[in-house]
């Protein structure tokens, strides 16, 4: 069976296209458009009018890439930049009339379920507990669990999106601004200090876009060497990192335009994002991270073939 996927996030809409066969997963196709659907209405828990029409196109482009693959099956889910819009119901409906396809909202904890599901298929954590972290627009899920189980998991609404709305940076951004980001990332995250405590996991896997753009931008900048394509995930020092994300925090906009491997659409949250990882792996002490190409999509795949 051929199955395409959408993933209608709040920044991006992410499209996965793989066949099935006795369960096994084959990727034959990805591709992410940069909609920002919560573009100057993420905080009043609206889609305006021109994030809807971005989300309508990029929807059709998707619809329209998925026929031409000639998918048997399309599955698509709506995360927090929908769930939490007044008029995320609308947008699904025209979805619905314009294409004929049915979308799941899913909750916070079934997001963290649904990439915890994509994640163990391209990271083998064998029985070591991991962190698991999702950077979305609208929220951000965590997971701690191994190879066979979840323990604890929980999404919060800190989304880059959210992120760049409410403190507005500089460009470039100011060193009280990123003290005042961690700040808030501190007061923010308190829900997941004490799993952490409980069960001090040893990796830090971060999955989607922020986590591949960095991967990306270092294999451009030729800080580390393209791997194996068949491989599904990355190691990434923390040293390898903390070179770009300096780079990145001293940056401005039309300066991180020409940056290789960086997606245009990323251009305004990358910093954001970035600012987000180092607070993560300076806190919690990670030396290093592991970048998992798999994520919600392959988790709803997986969920759908084996319920």
């Amino acid at each position: 069976m051929r199955i395409a996927v959408i993933d209608l996030g709040t920044n991006t809409f992410n499209l996965l296209v793989a066949d099935v066969t006795d369960s096994r997963m084959s990727v034959l196709y990805k591709d992410e458009l940069g909609v920002k659907l919560g573009e100057g209405g993420i905080h009043q828990k609206v889609i305006t009018v021109a994030s809807f029409q971005r989300g309508m196109d990029g929807f059709k482009t998707h619809f329209q890439t998925a026929g031409k693959w000639e998918a048997d099956k399309i599955l698509a889910v709506a995360t927090s930049g929908i769930r939490s819009a007044a008029n995320g119901e609308d947008f699904i409906r025209r979805i619905n009339e314009d294409f004929g396809v049915q979308i799941k909202t899913i909750t916070g904890d079934e997001e963290a379920e649904l990439i915890y599901r994509g994640v163990r298929q391209a990271v083998d954590m064998k029985d070591k507990i991991s962190l698991i972290i999702d950077i979305g627009g609208g929220s951000n899920e965590f997971i701690i669990g191994d190879s066979n189980r979840y323990l604890w998991k929980q999404s919060i609404d800190i989304g880059i999106a959210r992120i760049l709305e409410r403190f507005k940076p500089s460009n470039p951004i100011t060193r009280d601004e990123i003290d005042a980001v961690n700040a808030y990332f501190e007061e923010a995250l308190q829900p997941i200090d004490k799993p952490v405590q409980q069960y001090q996991p040893e990796l830090f896997i971060g999955c989607a876009g922020t986590f591949q753009t960095v991967r990306n931008m270092l294999i451009e900048e030729g800080g580390m060497k393209s791997q194996n394509n068949r491989q599904a995930w990355f190691e990434i020092s923390y040293r390898q990192f903390e070179k770009l994300h300096k780079k990145l925090v001293n940056s401005t906009t039309q300066e991180r335009e020409q940056m290789p491997g960086l997606e245009l659409f990323r251009v305004d949250m990358i910093v954001l994002a970035s600012i987000f990882v180092n607070f993560i792996m300076q806190k919690f002490g990670f030396d290093r991270m592991i970048q998992s190409d798999y994520s919600i999509k392959e988790g709803v795949i997986d969920q759908y073939v084996n319920p």
